[in-house]
């Protein structure tokens, strides 16, 4: 995951050459006439890198349009470095506010916040400005989903920023 508008860069170029490299790799082995079973299967680790650059910059285009529809599509951990790209929050700014070093928190996310506790997890949210309601569904999904409209109601007219099952106010 993109991290930061260096990571940005670096990575547009790698997927640019990537693509370039692999576009030319398919005509040499065309002209050497290779079958396309066998090019595919030379091609795949490239183009899975390729691929994983593309949708890891398309993550970070979204968050930086603010589109938060994009957290549904990460797993918990990367929810927070994205909250944080989203909310326009250095890792520095993070960090000072935890009261951990910057390269402590740079660790962490490049780690993706592996093995990370639900305390540290609430922590980062708080000083992020996200209070989180977790919409766990047992039940009648029309009572949940009313309780969670009240919610995102009550939020609204707050002010503050919540997360109900995924859906920010």
């Amino acid at each position: 995951m993109i991290k930061n508008q260096e990571e940005y860069n670096v990575c547009k170029i790698k997927c640019s050459q990537g693509r370039e490299k692999m576009e030319a790799q398919l005509l040499k082995m065309r002209e050497r006439g290779y079958g396309e079973t066998e090019i595919s299967r030379i091609l795949c680790g490239t183009e899975r890198l390729v691929e994983k650059n593309r949708n890891d910059i398309m993550v970070y285009e979204r968050l930086q349009k603010k589109d938060l529809t994009v957290l549904h599509e990460l797993p918990l951990n990367k929810q927070l470095i994205a909250l944080r790209i989203y909310l326009d929050i250095s890792q520095a700014q993070l960090a000072q506010s935890l009261g951990i070093p910057e390269e402590q928190l740079a660790r962490d996310e490049q780690h993706d916040y592996c093995g990370i506790t639900m305390e540290r997890y609430l922590q980062i949210l708080r000083v992020l400005g996200i209070h989180l309601i977790p919409s766990y569904v047992t039940g009648d999904m029309e009572a949940t989903r009313t309780i969670a409209d009240r919610l995102l109601q009550k939020s609204k007219e707050s002010g503050n920023g919540w997360l109900v099952g995924g859906i920010q106010t």
